[in-house]
């Protein structure tokens, strides 16, 4: 089978600091069932906000695992109008690069974009292609929470459209899945239907890496000539310091432990993004929590064997439901420590793998994690209950040895269907 993989925010392997993600992990997972993948991706990075390459150019990462990198100018802002402006610009792009290029079995497709899918749905028609929307994220409603109040009647304006696309994506597709039940539930409402055989969930998951000793040492090394005390309880955050996230709660709980001298808890963040600075500022003069920027997946794996705490901090009402930070955090047998409510809330608490609290309540914060603490019993029990789900449900190879299995059949099932 000679699939593509559409998606625009991941790192890829020509990048530096590589971390396997959803896609990455599907392409792997398909070239281990002996398919060829085609992954399309823009130059620009979305983590590091920078062009891999200032031109299209196809890249060979083996015999049977390519990249198609599309070039269109950038953007700063994660929530902006150049943001949608660049994906219209891979859209056209894509159209044309598809031209000369050899069509595929199967293509699946993921939101974001909305131009990227159309320019995918498109080929599809013409071509009798299967198409599969992955969603991904809930755009284009997550610019619906950034329209200050008072403007909302400019946002359905501006928005109508885009929201009259998306339901024609999902109308169009041949099959749906999603990171999570709601938000596969979400492109059914779009698709206006119920779902059937031919959708899906596969939830985000993580491959834990290993690494040689002397990476180990050095990694161990770097955070401890940080300020990192090995032997302290450390929580970790992994994640982007953008809008979304909670990371202010997490520094005004560091605060607050300064101030009252509670020494045993340091935290230890690995990330970057638009609040980098206002984060760091805000953190000055304080002496337990470290900000180690955007880390390979070497350093995350020494962060997260070091850690007993995972911070899954998401700002109140943000749209993410299953995000990768829980299952990273479970891959390393941490407790989690969340602000997300919905899906996840009701794992955390049906597996009893953590706890909760409400997102910008650094009090409560500070409470929840100094419970476990001060509980060493009931956080080993919490820690053995992560890394046991982890293993049963969210490990790499099931999820998406799972999704190959899910498209073998859709690419089959449809095609079948179409020369009956």
């Amino acid at each position: 089978m000679n699939i593509w993989l559409l998606h625009i925010g991941e790192l890829l392997p020509i990048d530096d600091s590589y971390r396997l993600f959803r896609y990455g992990m599907l392409a792997d997972a398909l070239n281990a069932r002996g398919h060829h993948v085609v992954r399309w991706a823009p130059t620009f990075s979305h983590v590091g906000k920078v062009h891999r390459v200032e031109s299209d150019q196809r890249v060979k990462i083996n015999s049977r695992y390519d990249l198609e990198l599309v070039y269109a100018e950038g953007y700063k802002k994660n929530i902006s109008f150049k943001r949608i402006l660049f994906y219209s610009r891979l859209a056209q792009k894509f159209s044309e690069r598809v031209k000369q290029i050899d069509k595929p079995d199967i293509i699946v497709t993921a939101v974001p974009s909305i131009e990227w899918c159309e320019a995918a749905i498109k080929l599809g028609e013409q071509y009798n292609i299967p198409v599969i929307v992955d969603v991904r994220d809930l755009w284009p409603d997550i610019f619906a929470s950034a329209i200050p109040k008072g403007l909302g009647w400019l946002g359905a304006m501006l928005l109508t459209p885009m929201y009259r696309r998306t339901q024609k994506i999902f109308r169009k597709a041949d099959g749906i899945v999603g990171v999570s039940k709601d938000y596969l539930d979400w492109g059914l409402k779009y698709a206006d239907r119920g779902a059937t055989a031919q959708d899906a969930v596969f939830p985000l998951s993580y491959t834990a890496v290993s690494q040689s000793k002397k990476q180990l040492q050095t990694n161990k090394s770097e955070l401890i000539s940080k300020g990192v005390d090995l032997s302290k309880i450390i929580c970790c955050f992994a994640g982007q310091f953008e809008a979304t996230y909670d990371v202010v709660t997490i520094i005004n709980t560091a605060r607050l432990y300064q101030e009252t001298r509670e020494t045993r808890i340091q935290f230890v963040l690995c990330g970057d993004g638009a609040q980098n600075k206002k984060l760091k500022d805000l953190a000055k003069g304080l002496k337990n929590i470290f900000f180690m920027g955007w880390v390979d997946q070497f350093m995350l794996r020494t962060v997260l064997d070091l850690s007993r705490i995972g911070l899954v901090s998401y700002a109140e009402n943000a749209p993410q439901s299953l995000p990768n930070k829980p299952f990273e955090y479970m891959s390393g047998g941490l407790a989690l420590v969340s602000s997300l409510r919905g899906e996840l809330d009701e794992i955390i608490d049906s597996n009893k793998i953590g706890c909760l609290y409400q997102s910008g309540n650094a009090q409560e914060l500070g409470e929840k994690i100094l419970g476990l603490v001060s509980d060493i019993k009931k956080l080993v029990q919490m820690e053995e209950k992560s890394i046991a789900l982890y293993n049963d449900q969210y490990r790499c190879d099931k999820v998406y040895g799972g999704m190959v299995t899910y498209l073998e059949k859709m690419s089959s099932s449809l095609y079948e269907k179409e020369i009956a």
